[in-house]
Order: C-alpha cells, then structure tokens, then sequence
C-alpha cells in the first residue's frame, strides 16, 4: 500500500555533496542605462492611483440637556439598546448617561442631515467650514468604507449623505476625479528598482548555477534520508527540509534545487544505499513495489533516481 512504498522510499539513503548559492554577493548595476529598458516593458504596471477631489463639512458633535421625560421616552423606545455584559437589559438608573449619550448622537445625526440638505440646495449658512481633500487609496483618513462610497458618486449625483467616521458625522461632495494613468519613469522609479533588482539578481544566480552545476565542490554528507534536515548544516532547518523533500524526487544524479527563499542548492549524489533497517513486510512491498507504482508513474522516478545498486563517484 501506499504506506509501504513511502517507507521503502525513505530508507533510500543518499550520500551527497552540496553547496548553497544566494545571491547576498550579487550585485546589480541600477543606472538608467539598465533600469530604464525594463520600465519601459512594463510601464502599465506602474499606474497613478485614482485621485478623488472632494468637499467634505465635519459636523460638530451636540451635547444638549434633556428632562427626565425625554429620556425616559428613549429608553422606553431603545432598552434594548441599553444591556451588561451578561446580555441583559440596564434599568435606567445604571444607564442614565448611556442614553443621553445616545440622544447626543442622534441629534448630530440630525443635525449632519439637515447641513446634507442645505450643502446639495446650495444654502448652507455661512459659519459653516467646507474643507478640501484629495482623497486616494494611499491618502485616506476617512477609511475604505467611506473611500468605496465616494468611488461610487458621479459629477452629476456628487453628494453623500453624513457618514460616521471614527464617532464624527462628515458630509462629503465629489468634485472631481484624477484618474489612474501609467507613471513617468521618474514617478515610478522607486517602484521599479526593487522589481529590477530582484529579477536581475534570480536571473544571474540561475546562471551562476547551471555553470557550476558540472564543477562545484561543496559540503559532503554522510548518508542521509529526507528526513534528516539537521543533517544540512548550511541550511536552517525548514529550507533543509525543504531541500531534501525535492532532492528525494528528483530524477537527476546531480543539478540544483530552487528553494521558496529563492536560495539555489548545487547537489551532486555520490552513493546511494538501501538501509538494512527494513522489516520482513516492508521487504514484501519491496517486491510488490513496481506493480503497485507503474500505475501512478512512480515507476520511474524508483528506476532513475532509487537504484538499489550504489554510485559511486568516478564511475
């Protein structure tokens, strides 16, 4: 079953030589004279954002009194708003300043309304502030809810009704919109460098490891199985493991591995061994071992890569 073979396989040791390759020692020329070329490939990659012009009025928060009347008939109307931590309904006299507060809120609301209303009749008073704002996805302190509203407005429907923003009502008008287009080279350099560099640098240790691959001298292992990762002392332990899971199925006698990290391993399998340790079952899948894999293709990845004979380096 499958539990044998994965056992047969891991007692396949190998005996190896490795060498770790990254690219800290690279070094890649930035100027325009390279740089440049690859922004020009790409330019539609690096976009403006979409800039929103915007008026917006912040309404002052209210803070009236009210009589005992008024804010019975509020808490009569909303108990439900009004609970501990068990769930369970406040009576008033513990949550006296909780409704007032709510009644505060209320008449702000109210009062964002009206102030919405006289800004799209073009008759707001004259002590209230209109602020401008140009508003865009890295330039937001109203958040993403508000940001989604407002990208939804047009020139001609440009108003939003008041919107709470942190526990304050603002009232926001479109007036105009930038939109997105491709960056300047100048504009996007600072985007682009990074990019440029990292590509340049997986370009060039890829060729530093197919013309080492043939000669390289590196770390030689005792006999190893893939689950021995603490036996690659030049890898922390999860690129290790990481190693040896693609080493263990990989067809090649020697040839290099790219790690996640985007480290480069130069292996070369000098010996090849099957460990004594296999009990009288596992030496049964042994022999059931071709039928059982020549249907998933496992075959010969044993044949090329898990020879029972062992190599030896040189001949």
């Amino acid at each position: 079953n499958e539990a044998d073979i994965l056992n047969t396989i891991s007692s396949i040791a190998d005996k190896i030589d490795y060498k770790v390759l990254n690219d800290s020692a690279i070094i890649i020329d930035t100027s325009d004279k390279f740089l440049k070329p690859f922004w020009e490939k790409s330019q539609q990659n690096f976009m403006s954002e979409v800039v929103y012009n915007i008026e917006l009025i912040k309404q002052p928060k209210i803070s009236l009194e009210y009589d005992d009347a008024k804010i019975a008939k509020h808490y009569a109307e909303n108990k439900t708003h009004f609970k501990d931590k068990d769930a369970k309904i406040l009576p008033l006299e513990k949550c006296k300043d909780l409704v007032i507060k709510e009644l505060n809120q209320k008449a702000t609301k109210d009062s964002a309304l009206r102030t919405y209303i006289a800004f799209k009749k073009d008759k707001l008073s004259s002590d209230i502030k209109i602020e401008t704002f140009k508003l865009s996805v890295s330039n937001n302190p109203y958040g993403e809810k508000t940001l989604e509203k407002i990208s939804k407005l047009s020139l001609k429907k440009p108003y939003l009704k008041p919107i709470l923003v942190k526990n304050e009502y603002f009232i926001f008008k479109l007036t105009s919109i930038n939109p997105s287009k491709a960056k300047t080279y100048e504009e996007a350099k600072a985007e682009v460098l990074p990019l440029f560099i990292a590509q340049e640098k997986k370009q060039k240790l890829l060729e530093l490891a197919k013309n080492s691959v043939n000669s390289f001298k590196g770390t030689t292992t005792g006999f190893i199985l893939n689950s021995d990762a603490h036996k690659i002392e030049k890898l922390p332990t999860l690129e290790a493991n990481e190693f040896l899971v693609k080493l263990f199925m990989n067809q090649n006698k020697r040839g290099f591995i790219e790690l996640d990290s985007g480290k480069i391993i130069l292996y070369n399998i000098l010996e090849q061994k099957l460990l004594p340790k296999l009990n009288s079952k596992k030496s049964d899948a042994i022999v059931k071992l071709k039928n059982t894999m020549f249907n998933n293709g496992l075959i010969k990845v044993l044949q090329n890569n898990y020879k029972t004979e062992i190599f030896i380096q040189g001949l």
